[in-house]
């Protein structure tokens, strides 16, 4: 068995989406990884209505190809754990409709079973703070800090556009 970091609450949620492309067509196969099949317009805006996270590594690796692409991200719902990681580190490429929601909490570590399957999990004291921006750490701090893995605090849409763009009618 082998241990993985998680910033999950391991919710599970649907997706029912077309896949991602940039704007020459090519797939972001980071952002594919870690939002699955999410709806994209021809003209390379992608929409999240809901994410609920996974491993914080791999939601850097999609917030840095994004970053290299033409793509916009929508935050257009829940956005949990290591989703919020994606949001901020691609904040130059996301905006927020008044659907969007932030719930952040400490990383954890995940026992992975042979199957590739959670059979456990704990706290990960050797880094409990999942990474996010200062600006967005310090608002963390200011309400009561990252709680324990097993909850959320959760940012909302009106204290969100402090950090993030308001989608224009054009990019939704």
């Amino acid at each position: 068995m082998k241990y993985v970091v998680l910033a999950c609450l391991a919710l599970a949620f649907g997706f029912a989406f077309s896949l991602p492309a940039d704007a020459a067509g090519a797939r972001v196969n980071a952002f594919d990884r870690v939002f699955g099949p999410v709806h994209c317009s021809t003209r390379g805006v992608c929409v999240v209505t809901e994410n609920g996270g996974g491993v914080i590594d791999d939601f850097k690796t999609a917030a840095r190809a994004v970053n290299k692409s033409s793509l916009m991200v929508v935050i257009a719902g829940p956005c949990y754990s290591a989703c919020t990681i994606f949001a901020d580190k691609a904040r130059t490429h996301v905006c927020i409709t008044p659907n969007a929601e932030f719930g952040f909490h400490q990383a954890s570590l995940s026992l992975i079973g042979r199957n590739g399957e959670i059979v456990g999990s704990q706290p990960d004291y050797l880094q409990p703070l999942p990474g996010n921006s200062s600006d967005i750490a310090k608002w963390v701090k200011a309400h009561g800090g990252y709680p324990s893995p097993e909850k959320l605090l959760v940012m909302p849409y009106a204290q969100a556009l402090q950090f993030w763009n308001k989608c224009s009618s054009g990019k939704t």
